[in-house]
């Protein structure tokens, strides 16, 4: 029998060859000791005989064992990837649980609460998960822009939200000049803000919004304590939870803009969890389309 193949001993120098201190070198030497398997071919007889044989045993299990620690090797970079990811992800939160607005991971925050108990983690991109316990105090967290937009898209995933008495899943804003507080309200808790009859009626992504305005007198906005007028845009019935959606919030300022309601300068705008007098956990994430 003659073999046209490299040698066991290469593979056998090859093995000694490895250093297990740097990875992408030892991916080389292992694919370098499975290559000759992929080239050999076992003929029996003389020259000029083709007829072909199995290879010897011990070329079958040389190649089980090269497969077999590449296949450790494999699953080992893949848990260390993934331990890398999760502690990178960790290391990235930051828990916030007193007034401050900021910028964490390129998105915008707020959090606002004149009461109660309530933290917020913000996550990794447009990420936050808030748990709130309020008593007779209100709450306003969210991640977003610092500068807000009429034109802008809005996607989010409420993964979580679990609210226990009135809250709202909404974008919200604010402007100036003039003074508006705004939300476009996609899920709520035990009660459907901000009552009332609705002043007129919008369809926007797959979804029926009735538009209301509502006032506040000596209240707190983003220039202290002042009375300003509220826009409303509140869907008829609530947003699934866990999936993808869309906020084509130009629609919205269309139809306030077509009842006589306009915006000012924008200041910011988030993807808020609201909270009045109530407990609950929200996840969500929000992102530009």
């Amino acid at each position: 029998m003659r073999l046209i193949s490299s040698r066991p001993e290469q593979i056998a120098a090859i093995r000694k060859e490895r250093t297990t201190n740097h990875l992408k070198g030892d991916f080389r030497m292992i694919r370098e000791a499975i290559r000759p398997f992929t080239k050999i071919t076992f003929f029996a007889g003389t020259a000029g005989d083709d007829s072909r044989v199995e290879p010897p045993v011990y070329y079958k299990k040389e190649v089980t064992m090269e497969l077999r620690k590449l296949s450790r090797k494999g699953l080992l970079l893949a848990f260390l990837s993934a331990l890398m990811l999760s502690v990178t992800q960790q290391s990235n939160a930051q828990t916030i649980c007193g007034n401050q607005t900021g910028t964490h991971s390129g998105y915008f925050f707020s959090f606002w609460k004149d009461s109660g108990s309530a933290c917020m983690t913000l996550g990794s991109g447009g990420n936050y998960d808030v748990s709130w316990n309020l008593g007779s105090g209100n709450l306003v967290v969210g991640k977003g822009w610092s500068v807000g937009s009429s034109t802008r898209r809005i996607g989010y995933n409420a993964g979580i939200w679990q609210p226990s008495g009135n809250a709202y899943l909404a974008l919200y804003g604010w402007t100036r000049n003039p003074l508006i507080e705004y939300y476009v309200v996609d899920s709520w808790g035990s009660w459907r803000p901000p009552g009332g009859t609705p002043v007129a009626t919008i369809t926007s992504d797959g979804g029926t919004y009735n538009l209301y305005r509502t006032q506040r007198v000596n209240a707190p906005s983003i220039e202290g304590t002042r009375t300003f007028y509220q826009y409303w845009s509140v869907r008829t019935s609530k947003r699934p939870t866990g999936s993808n959606q869309t906020i084509t919030f130009a629609n919205h300022v269309n139809g306030w803009r077509n009842v006589g309601w306009n915006l000012g300068s924008h200041a910011y705008q988030i993807m808020a969890t609201e909270g009045f007098q109530s407990s609950g956990r929200a996840n969500l994430t929000v992102w530009a389309q």
